[in-house]
């Protein structure tokens, strides 16, 4: 199947279930976000969601959590 033809066929069905935002995104090591969140760790900014420090690799690297991974799709109400 075509990707662009693709693309458009997922953003058009997340628009017609409802969603106001639809993205779609490679799936790969964020290394610029892995900083950031690294150092918004390190200062403390979680506060009580200490979860938030769990599995940190898998959090920039979505394909460690789901081998196999190429994409992401995001949506928001």
């Amino acid at each position: 199947m075509n990707k662009s033809l693709l693309t458009l066929q997922i953003k058009n069905k997340a628009k017609e279930l409802g969603f106001a935002l639809v993205g779609i995104a490679k799936a790969e090591f964020l290394e610029k976000e892995a900083r950031s969140l690294e150092k918004w760790l390190a200062q403390g900014f979680q506060g009580n969601m200490k979860y938030m420090e769990n599995h940190f690799a898998k959090r920039v690297d979505i394909s460690l959590l789901v081998p196999g991974t190429k994409s992401v799709v995001s949506v928001a109400m």
